[in-house]
Parts: C-alpha cells; sequence; structure tokens
C-alpha cells in the first residue's frame, strides 16, 4: 500500500470514528424535549420519569362497548375521544330531510355538529349557528381549529383568526371570552373539563421555514368567575403550556 493510499484510510478511518461519535452523543439526548411556560415567561426544563410500556391482557372477544353518554356530537368524530361513537343507533329506514338551511355563500361546510337544540356547520374559515328548525342565528369566522359545541355550559370554542381560543355563547353566537391557546399555526384538539381548557397546537410548514415543523405542543387554562352576579367580568387565568407527548 502506497503511502497516499495510507493517509487516505487514516482520513477515512479518522471520519468514520467521528461519525460514530457523533451518532452516540445524539442517541442519548432525549426524543422530547419537555418544557413549562407561563404566559409569556421563558420556558423551563421539566424533568419527567419515563413510564415503561406494559402489557394488557387482552381477552378475544373483546366485550361491547358500553353505549356513549349524552344525545349528542358536539365536534367533530363525536366525542373528545375521538372515536366516532355515535350517541344512537343510525335510523333502520333510512335518512330523511327534516330541514334545509343555506350556508354562507363561497365558504364549503366540511362538518355539522350538534348539541342541546344547537346546530353549527362549519368549513373553510366560516360557521353559522343554526336552531333545531334550521333557522340561521348568527355567522362567524374561525382560525384553523375546529368547533367545539358545549351545551351544558351554553357555550362553543374555537380558535379565532386573531389566534385566541374564543368561547361563543350558543343562545345567540356572540363572543363571551378570549383565552390564550398553545403557541402553533392548527389547533385540532380543544376539550373542556370543569373550568379548565386544554388545546394542542402543531406548526405548519410554511414557505420561510428552512426545515419541516417539528413542534406539537399542549397548554391548560384555568377559567375562573370573579362573581356569580358579574359573569361578564370572568378572568381567565395564565395558560400553562408544554410540548405535547
Amino acid at each position: 500500500m502506497s503511502k497516499r493510499s495510507e493517509a487516505r484510510l487514516a482520513a477515512i478511518l479518522l471520519c468514520v470514528a467521528c461519525a460514530l461519535g457523533a451518532a452516540e452523543k445524539t442517541r442519548k439526548r432525549p426524543v422530547i424535549d419537555v418544557t413549562r411556560q407561563i404566559a409569556l415567561l421563558p420556558p423551563k426544563p421539566v424533568s419527567l420519569p419515563g413510564v415503561p410500556i406494559r402489557q394488557v391482557d387482552v381477552r378475544l372477544p373483546l366485550p361491547k362497548a358500553s353505549p356513549a353518554p349524552g344525545t349528542a356530537c358536539p365536534r367533530l368524530f363525536c366525542n373528545d375521544g375521538l372515536t366516532s361513537r355515535l350517541p344512537a343507533a343510525a335510523p333502520k329506514d333510512g335518512w330523511k330531510i327534516r330541514w334545509q338551511a343555506p350556508v354562507i355563500p363561497e365558504f364549503t361546510p366540511t362538518a355539522v355538529v350538534q348539541d342541546g337544540d344547537r346546530v353549527l356547520a362549519y368549513g373553510g374559515g366560516a360557521w353559522r349557528l343554526f336552531d333545531l328548525d334550521g333557522k340561521p342565528l348568527q355567522d362567524g369566522r374561525n382560525g384553523s381549529s375546529g368547533m367545539v359545541l358545549d351545551a351544558g355550559h351554553g357555550l362553543f370554542y374555537f380558535v379565532n383568526p386573531d389566534g385566541f381560543l374564543a368561547a361563543h355563547r350558543l343562545s345567540d353566537g356572540n363572543a363571551e371570552y378570549n383565552l390564550n391557546p398553545a403557541p402553533g399555526d392548527a389547533w385540532p384538539f380543544i376539550a373542556r373539563r370543569g373550568n379548565r381548557f386544554i388545546d394542542a397546537a402543531v406548526d405548519l410548514p410554511k414557505p420561510y421555514r428552512p426545515e419541516p415543523p417539528n413542534r406539537a405542543g399542549c397548554s391548560t387554562s384555568t377559567w375562573t368567575r370573579r362573581s356569580k352576579s358579574t359573569p361578564s367580568r370572568s378572568s381567565p387565568t395564565s395558560p400553562r403550556w408544554r410540548p405535547c407527548s
């Protein structure tokens, strides 16, 4: 082997060693960095212990699922579990038209949801609220999120074009209050439990981003009322944001 060949071989071996060392360092880094952010304060890292995946004793056939609670589909895929489980069986004698109503011109609805005595059709960045007789009550615009009806609290929720998690009244469709959602470009999931909200956000590909988006975040917000006699003065606490896992 000539001296030139030996030098080339040594250089190749050095490059391989450097690549293996870099790969070893990369493997030691966590796959998901978990941070906690309150309002506009800088995010702080959070240490969470790992939980190993455990075996589940699955016996076939699976037991029959319990009927879904409620009598409506207040969101896309019907429930917060996104199971598409209907609250009642489909009619055996076929579908019948009960009423028809015009949608917003130039906006094609992609989903129709219902809860209580309200129906909401939305898609293409716009929504229209109806009563159960098909009477239009209110029109509006929404951002990159779905719509969730909540007849128990008389509200429905979505992220508006200004980027706020908005709560509007089911009675007339007007705004009730706004919250700050997790930072992102789209919000595929919104839910409420008691006086707490959870929303999930993702980044979308943009022309100004040199790399594909890789961030997903969740935030929880707590809604408190200052006084039972002055519901219009309700104010939210600061949302807490963390990456989704």
